[in-house]
């Protein structure tokens, strides 16, 4: 079992982004007219383009984080 440090899952949600920018996004995204496959497909391109440049332990921070809001489930 990875053991993950409590400090650097506090750094990830100190990088977190508050729910007033993602409604805001949102709306700008609408108004443009792009189509949900698009919008889609250019979010999990930012999303992966971001993951590449993190440390193992922004990673595990993530994955932690992640798991313990059940948006990853294990096999």
């Amino acid at each position: 079992m990875i053991e993950i440090r409590k400090d650097l899952c506090q750094n990830f949600n100190d990088m977190a982004y508050t729910d007033n920018f993602f409604a805001s996004k949102a709306s700008r995204w609408v108004e443009r007219g792009q189509s949900d496959d698009y919008r889609r497909d250019e979010l999990i391109r930012k999303i992966e383009h971001s993951l590449e440049n993190l440390t193992l332990q922004e990673l595990e921070a993530l994955y932690y984080d992640m798991s313990t809001k059940n948006y990853i489930n294990e096999y």
